[in-house]
């Protein structure tokens, strides 16, 4: 049964257990090395590395974007996803804000981010 969470794995390393697992199988199923060998090497060494990298990594996962919605005031911001405001910024300069504070979304200038969206919407 697959869950709806997604987590990191050590692509290489799903390699070599994969790998091994299938030599285990091949040699159990055969029952002697040099099949088993033959079996592995067609099936592990060629595909294995193949199936493993086909994956869609992290990198997939969709993050939130959002725009500060008061980019033209320097001292203030709100995120267009939580909409949490401040109107106190440390330096007084909302470009501080990589990531809304309260809600983790990724900022983005406004500019980019509608293009971003325009993007995502054609595809």
């Amino acid at each position: 049964m697959m869950n709806d969470i997604k987590r990191h794995i050590d692509a290489e390393r799903a390699k070599e257990l994969l790998k091994s697992r299938l030599y285990e199988t091949a040699l159990n199923n055969v029952g002697n090395v040099k099949d088993a060998s033959e079996i592995y090497i067609e099936i592990a060494d060629n595909r294995v590395s193949d199936w493993i990298d086909a994956v869609p990594t992290a990198d997939g996962i969709e993050e939130k974007i959002g725009y500060n919605k008061k980019e033209e005031y320097p001292s203030l911001f709100e995120c267009s996803v939580c909409e949490w405001y401040c109107s106190d910024t440390y330096y007084g300069d909302t470009g501080e804000y990589l990531y809304c504070p309260h809600c983790g979304t990724k900022i983005l200038k406004k500019r980019e981010f509608f293009r971003i969206r325009r993007v995502r919407t054609e595809i």
